[in-house]
């Protein structure tokens, strides 16, 4: 999520550095409980770096707030779902991404997983599927005639 997507949405965002969270994983969840917090994405390796801190400290956060907790930015693993988990993600809110820019991160997310239980977006091999649960589109244009290319 990029720090354009609150004010593009109407709500208020909540973010810190990128060094802040290095220096204190748990940081993130600590403000996803005291904002109450509704949406939240992070790359893979934040969510298992998470989950290894919060081991180490015994520490645990309200996080029931949420309803979307996004993976994106790197392949989509399992531990990366089971990561969520542990750290106390809403079973429904996690969804899985993958993309190194918002919009490829937008179009490549999946729905939120229907059964708690399931794990069948996040792929053992790190591969998402396309959705357009969400309502988007997905063209390949060419660039100088702005018409659809059928293979690329």
């Amino acid at each position: 999520m990029s720090y354009l997507s609150a004010p593009y949405c109407g709500i208020v965002g909540v973010c810190f550095s990128p060094i802040d969270f290095v220096r204190d994983p748990e940081l993130w969840m600590y403000l996803i409980e005291k904002y109450r917090a509704t949406t939240t994405a992070g790359a893979s390796f934040a969510f298992e770096l998470v989950a290894k801190r919060l081991r180490d400290s015994g520490n645990k956060y309200d996080l029931s707030s949420i309803q979307v907790c996004a993976s994106g930015g790197e392949p989509c693993l399992a531990a990366t779902g089971a990561a969520m988990l542990e750290i106390g993600m809403p079973p429904r809110s996690r969804t899985a991404a993958y993309g190194t820019a918002e919009v490829v991160v937008w179009i490549s997310a999946s729905k939120a997983f229907p059964d708690p239980s399931s794990t069948a977006k996040f792929m053992p091999n790190g591969n998402c599927r396309l959705s357009r649960a969400m309502g988007t589109h997905l063209a390949i244009v060419d660039p100088e005639t702005h018409r659809g290319v059928s293979s690329w």
